[in-house]
């Protein structure tokens, strides 16, 4: 087969799963600086945005590896609620891409998986974003061994206040700016959740954890939009999930996270749940693995 016709085989298989490659609010990051690889960090994509423009064009929440198959990510990212009435994303319309740190380029390590089905917290509340957790079943299995992928550790007991956790994610490192290019990733301490509230003026649900500074450096450090559903992580293990908060690096008001400790039951039901679904495996999409070596090999022999 010519490379040529090599190039628009893989192409059209990428358009036929759903994926696409190319170049070109939910919560961002804000005074962050370019993170190196985090083998647990996912970027959830639009694929009809992915297909029309590139791939990393249609990235709108992150989310993280917590097995083989399956993906720890925020409700409000599956439930849109930034329209009346609030509609569910459909889990075919979903490409969970991960092994990047270049938004719009992946790597030799780079894959890309469709969506077979999510579950995201019955409770959850569309309002207040109480209960905002969910999860999505890939449609493929990271491959054993691979050292670029691999999921993070779950919590066994709370984090102490004023541990210092990581947060990170492509969304936008200024209010309403645009996605960045990058990962970012930035340092915030656990707050109590009596000062937490107090903040807030008002009495924060179970559930969830407060991570960010009251007095904020001189460069303000928080998550925001285009970050939901991302980690956040203290000593390798997965202890938030990007949710809400006021603003974006607002003077007096950390960063609200769904606590995984806290969902830690549902998690593991919800696991189990999406594995029985898996009935058989399913192929990988291995477009954005190969696509770059395909490019390559075309410049160096045209």
């Amino acid at each position: 087969m010519k490379l040529p016709l090599l190039l628009l085989f893989i192409t059209n298989l990428c358009a036929t799963l759903g994926l696409s490659i190319g170049s070109k609010q939910s919560r961002f990051l804000v005074g962050g600086i370019q993170s190196g690889e985090l083998p647990y960090q996912v970027s959830l994509q639009d694929a009809t945005e992915d297909y029309d423009y590139g791939i990393g064009t249609g990235h709108f929440c992150s989310g993280a590896v917590i097995s083989l198959r399956t993906v720890l990510t925020a409700a409000h990212c599956l439930v849109e609620t930034s329209v009346f009435p609030p509609y569910i994303r459909s889990p075919s319309n979903i490409n969970v891409v991960m092994g990047i740190t270049n938004l719009y380029i992946p790597t030799s390590v780079t894959i890309g998986f469709s969506v077979s089905a999510f579950v995201y917290n019955t409770d959850f509340n569309t309002f207040n974003y109480n209960n905002d957790i969910a999860m999505l079943l890939i449609n493929g299995e990271i491959p054993m061994g691979d050292f670029a992928i691999y999921p993070i550790s779950m919590p066994t007991s709370s984090i102490p206040v004023n541990s210092s956790c990581t947060v990170s994610g492509w969304g936008a490192t200024y209010q309403n700016g645009p996605n960045t290019q990058y990962l970012m990733s930035s340092t915030v301490p656990i707050v109590s959740s009596e000062s937490c509230s107090q903040a807030y003026n008002e009495s924060l649900p179970s559930g969830v954890i407060c991570a960010g500074y009251f007095t904020q450096p001189a460069i303000p450090v928080d998550s925001c939009q285009g970050d939901s559903g991302g980690p956040l992580v203290f000593n390798n293990t997965l202890y938030g999930i990007v949710s809400w908060g006021e603003g974006c690096g607002v003077q007096g008001f950390p960063g609200i996270y769904t606590d995984v400790l806290y969902f830690q039951n549902w998690i593991n039901a919800t696991n189990n749940t999406l594995w029985n679904k898996a009935s058989h495996f399913h192929m990988v999409n291995v477009c954005f693995v190969f696509l770059p070596i395909f490019f390559s090999m075309f410049i160096m022999n045209y």
